[in-house]
């Protein structure tokens, strides 16, 4: 079946504004990164269009969030701390 990468690269972790996001595949049309609370809400899904994917994180609250990258049926995750000192 190939490799599977099961973890996004997500950096910088922690971060305050901005992060960049890679999942180091290649992508299909349609693919979306949610963001999503440690209390398991859906807070924001973005169109994911290319490797490395910049997100903004200004509007969101200090705290853990889970990103899942949604890829051609498969499943991406990575944790996030946001910390806005």
């Amino acid at each position: 079946y190939g490799n599977k990468v099961n973890s996004l690269t997500i950096s910088p972790n922690p971060a305050s504004t901005f992060i960049s996001v890679d999942s180091g595949l290649p992508l299909i049309p349609g693919s979306e990164l949610e963001i999503i609370s440690a209390s398991g809400s859906l807070i924001r899904k973005i169109s994911y269009t290319d490797n490395p994917f910049p997100v903004s994180l200004t509007d969101l609250p200090n705290g853990i969030y889970l990103l899942r990258l949604i890829n051609n049926q498969q499943y991406l995750t990575g944790k996030l701390v946001v910390d806005h000192k």
